[in-house]
């Protein structure tokens, strides 16, 4: 094998890979979310916006794994993953059958900041979108449409390319 490998985007270089089974090694109790943590600590390995690369990490642990250079602690995902409820929300489903001048100003409201409408926003892709809707994956943005009378009248969601 050549060292440094690129993996994930990342050159890892021998000394690295000693320093995971290291880790493995001195820290039985640790699951991989916890491995991935500490490395991007370590390498401080961080987004543009501040957060850990905790997901790239640990796909670059997967691969090394894959290639069998080193050995990870036992998948937690064994467990089932239950749907998440999204309950009805009450909303009024009378068509608005106007201008769009007659309810302007339109408000876009930013669903992070504002989690009143947090529930609101999940019905409402849940049961109108062609795919359905359990939950975001990755970054995302997500946005309420409202009308003057504080209507809900649309929703968007932004997702992260891939």
């Amino acid at each position: 094998m050549k060292w440094p490998l690129k993996i994930q985007g990342r050159r890892v270089k021998l000394s690295e890979v000693m320093k995971i089974v290291e880790l493995i090694a001195s820290n039985p109790s640790w699951d991989r979310t916890r491995l991935s943590q500490e490395l991007c600590k370590s390498w401080n390995w961080y987004r543009t916006d501040g957060q850990m690369k905790d997901m790239a990490c640990r796909e670059l642990l997967r691969k090394l794994e894959k290639h069998k250079i080193i050995k990870l602690p036992k998948s937690q995902r064994a467990r089932e993953i239950k749907p998440r409820i999204i309950e009805p929300v009450e909303y009024c489903k009378e068509q608005i059958s106007c201008r769009l001048s007659e309810v302007q100003p339109i408000k876009l409201v930013d669903v992070r900041i504002n989690k009143a409408y947090a529930n609101s926003f999940n019905y409402f892709l849940k049961e109108y979108h062609y795919l359905s809707y359990n939950r975001p994956v990755g970054q995302n943005m997500q946005y309420m449409i409202l009308d003057k009378y504080e209507r809900i009248i649309g929703c968007f969601l932004f997702g992260a390319a891939a």
